[in-house]
């Protein structure tokens, strides 16, 4: 067995759009949702916005469970790990690649669900990683 890295990712952002929730046919629950994430950026004239958005992806309980409060504007905090995805274009036959967000601790924060943390069933992400099974259905990002 080879050595593990590391890969945990933190980010605080507000949700662009409602969660949309789906089943794959085994019946795993999945919530894909954006972040975007604002900073400052130094620049030459002064400091200006710096906005960056960030694909994520929750499954089993998590995304049963929280889903249904992760609404536009919903200001949320994230513990995951990064996740690339490589296809290639059925038009170009070129390579794609795209990176998004396997959550498995959230945490809402502002509004009526102030301070909720939700924590992911360790055991899902125990398993030989789940990122990696086939699904029914593409998660497309």
């Amino acid at each position: 067995m080879g050595s593990r890295d590391t890969n945990v990712v933190i980010l605080i952002g507000r949700a662009v759009a409602d969660c949309e929730s789906s089943y794959t046919g085994s019946g795993l629950a999945i919530g894909k949702f954006s972040i975007a994430c604002n900073d400052m950026k130094k620049g030459t004239t002064g400091y200006t916005d710096e906005v960056s958005f960030f694909s994520c992806v929750m499954f089993g309980k998590t995304a049963e469970n929280v889903g249904k409060y992760i609404t536009k504007g919903k200001q949320v905090s994230i513990v995951g790990k990064l996740k690339q995805d490589k296809w290639v274009d059925n038009q170009t036959g070129q390579n794609r690649y795209a990176v998004k967000v396997i959550i498995n601790q959230l945490q809402l924060l502002g509004g009526g669900q102030q301070g909720q943390t939700v924590q992911a069933p360790q055991e899902l992400f125990n398993k030989d990683d789940i990122t990696d099974a086939k699904f029914e259905e593409d998660i497309p990002f």
